[in-house]
This record gives structure tokens, sequence and C-alpha cells, in this order.
């Protein structure tokens, strides 16, 4: 969503849907302070991370399987593509939260894994029974990827595999996490009918090893070095920005609701002549 900024400059608060360096980008200027450390994935996914991170969460069997309530997940859509921080600790059920992070990655307009080097990734799929060193071919197609990508897949696999250690309760493997995960991070472009067919197999494989491979082949990444989900934790604990608890923004949306209502009905007794103005005003309600 686009809303009015400074000097009537469109300013963008999408975080779903956008590019991911676009995301990035954007909280890094406006959630990094002098206190406040300069964050290597979106906001939405470090709450997410945060939330899931605890065993009791990812004990819960079918995690990142099951369907959270759809309007819970779309409230939080909702409520951060119009620049609201909303906290989902008020969530009881953790795969709303696993199912925020798997909408995310699935509208990201150019897979986490992108679309240019997907066929690198298939190719060496097909030949990878006779690879003798999987650690660093696929360190090597990694970094392929750009920063941002790295970054933000280093520490979803890193929390896909501490889910996987838990399987016996989850019941979530990691070949199990890999066909509801893999065709969120890695598809073609373009695809028939007959190559998602071809394909599907070859990319819940690739995902199973980036799952179990991590973080063995991440080792050589420099940039992405230090960057693990105990460091992520630590750090954000010092620079949280001021959240909105969900239940106070669902209850902002009603009251709004409830104020445009009356208003819309009041400026149906005022004179034709000022219809544009009212419905100018009626726009401007954010919810």
């Amino acid at each position: 969503m686009n809303k009015p900024g400074g000097l009537g400059a469109p300013v963008k608060t999408t975080v779903f849907a956008t590019p991911l360096s676009d995301v990035i980008a954007r909280e890094h200027d406006e959630l990094t302070t002098p206190i406040a450390f300069a964050r290597p994935i979106p906001y939405l996914v470090e709450e997410c991370i945060a939330y899931l991170y605890p065993e009791q969460q990812l004990v819960s069997e079918g995690i990142f399987r099951q369907s959270g309530k759809a309007v819970d997940i779309q409230d939080v859509k909702s409520f951060y593509d119009k620049g609201k921080y909303v906290s989902l600790q008020g969530f009881a059920d953790p795969h709303v939260v696993s199912g925020i992070i798997k909408l995310f990655i699935r509208e990201l307009p150019d897979p986490l894994i992108p679309f240019s080097v997907y066929p690198q990734f298939i190719a060496y799929q097909k030949s990878c029974q006779n690879e003798k060193d999987p650690v660093g071919k696929l360190s090597n197609l990694i970094s392929l990827l750009p920063k941002d990508n790295r970054a933000l897949l280093k520490l979803l696999l890193l929390l896909l595999k501490r889910t996987a250690t838990f399987e016996k309760k989850n019941k979530m493997s990691p070949a199990n996490l890999a066909i509801v995960i893999g065709p969120n991070i890695l598809h073609a472009k373009e695809e028939t009918m007959l190559s998602a067919m071809e394909e599907s197999p070859l990319i819940n494989f690739i995902t199973t090893s980036l799952i179990e491979l991590t973080p063995e082949i991440w080792e050589n990444d420099k940039e992405t070095q230090h960057l693990n989900l105990e460091w992520l934790l630590e750090k954000r604990a010092a620079s949280l920005p001021v959240l909105i608890p969900i239940s106070a923004a669902r209850e902002s949306v009603e009251v709004q609701k409830q104020a445009k209502s009356k208003l819309a009905a009041w400026f149906q007794r005022r004179p034709k002549k000022e219809e544009l103005v009212q419905k100018k005003i009626l726009q401007s309600f954010d919810y």
C-alpha cells in the first residue's frame, strides 16, 4: 500500500509481495539507530523467528504444515503492509506464525532462491547422485544469491533445522518440511503442468539437502558467517521497535470503522456539492 508522505510524495510501506532488498533497505532507515543494529532480514520474519524459537512452539504437531487461522494471518499482513509493527506474542497458535513466514516468502516477487539461478539448482539435483562434495557444490550455488537472500535463507534454514530436531513430537522431518517450504523458496518463473510435476520432487530433494547440510554449507560465506538464531535473538533484545499488541491494533480498526460509518451517514445529509471533499475524507481512514 502507498500512503501520502512528506510533500505529497508516496511512501511505500508494503512488506508482502515487495522485493526483499526494498523491504530491508527501508527498514534499515526506519529502525536502525545508534543502539539498534542493522537488521539483516525483514522485521516481520525476525518477529516470527523469535516467536517460534522456543521448544514449546516447535513441538506443535505439523508445524509449518498445518494452517493457522486465515483471518489472523491476513490481519498481520494488513497491519505490516500499512507500516504498523504489531507484536505476534498475543497469538496462542504457533501455526498462525509459521503460516505468516510461508506467506511472506511465497509472495516475494523473486523467490528466495531467485529465478535466475533456478536452472543451476535443478541441474545440480539431477546430477547429485555422482556428487562427491555436496557441501561444496551447494555452497557454490548459494554464493550466487544476493546477500539479502542469503541472510534470510540461512536463518530460515537454521529455524527449519531446529524444527526438525523435534520431529518425534512435531512429525516434521527435514523431508516433510521440504515438501511445504520448498515450493515457496524455489520455483520456475514459467512452468507447465508437466514441468511442475517433473521438477517438484527435485525441489523437495534440494530443500531437504539445504536443511540437512545447514550450517555446514554456509561456512565459507563471510558475509553471513556471523548469522545464527541465537545471535539474532540476542541482538534484537536490545533494539526492539515500538510494537503494537495485536488486540490493540484490531480494536483501533474497529473504532475507525465505526467512526467512518457515522461520518458517512452524516455526509449523506450534506449538500451534493461537498461530495468530492467527503470522498477524500472517507478515503483517509487507514485500517
